[in-house]
């Protein structure tokens, strides 16, 4: 698994002692190009079909080994990002 850092809501991961490592798929998931009208019969076919969204995965380790600073990172970005919807 190929380690990476990465940005956290601006700040690099290397600040948080965190290490990422991301899973990413050859291809994304291919959308189906057909969807259903309820009250007819069968499917109506959209066009050819296309690709959802890629979602790549990231695996997150913190070097941290003692249970206070482990509290601490986990409380200092906890929160998330200010400003964003969860």
């Amino acid at each position: 698994m190929l380690e990476t850092e990465f940005s956290f809501c601006g700040v690099e991961s290397s600040e948080y002692n965190l290490r990422g490592y991301p899973t990413v798929p050859l291809l994304p998931a291919r959308r189906d190009g057909r969807i259903e009208i309820p009250g007819r019969d069968g499917m109506y076919a959209l066009g050819p079909e296309s690709y959802a969204a890629r979602t790549i995965t990231m695996e997150c380790m913190a070097r941290e080994t003692g249970p206070a600073a482990l509290r601490t990172l986990l409380s200092s970005i906890g929160g998330g990002c200010p400003g964003t919807v969860r």
